[in-house]
């Protein structure tokens, strides 16, 4: 992974700038078709633009190329999900990324993409914030 591309795509998202995340991505993707980070930044510009479909590519290329071991393209793919009203999907995908990466609680209570399910009870039930070990 180059972690200048990684953070270039990374910036560009954070600020809103979608079309360029996906310009850039593009160029980066065909020095490096391989490498999950770049795939996974460019489905977040996709996702957040409604390109839905093609979000979903680049996030199954960020699985296949993580080996599944990366949280983070289980978290957008679940972002997916909730966009297309796949509840059972969406489930699924939050719970594979909790187990790869527990710290993501917060994110997920957080995230607007998960809103319309902030009140459901499975998304409580899955989504506790981390626990903290009490002041003394």
């Amino acid at each position: 992974m180059s972690v200048a591309w990684f953070t270039r795509l990374y910036a560009l998202n954070e600020a809103g700038r979608f079309d360029e995340a996906l310009a850039a991505s593009s160029r980066y993707l065909a020095k490096r078709p391989r490498d999950y980070a770049l795939h996974l930044q460019r489905a977040k510009a996709l996702l957040s633009l409604g390109q839905l479909d093609d979000a979903q590519v680049h996030l199954d290329a960020a699985v296949k190329w993580s080996k599944g071991l990366a949280a983070w393209p289980w978290f957008y793919r679940a972002a997916l999900h909730a966009r297309r009203g796949d509840r059972a999907s969406m489930f699924e995908a939050i719970e594979t990324a909790l187990r790869l990466d527990a710290k993501l609680h917060d994110e997920f209570a957080r995230s607007p993409f998960f809103a319309a399910f902030w009140a459901a009870r499975r998304f409580k039930a899955l989504v506790k914030p981390a626990t903290r070990a009490p002041r003394p």
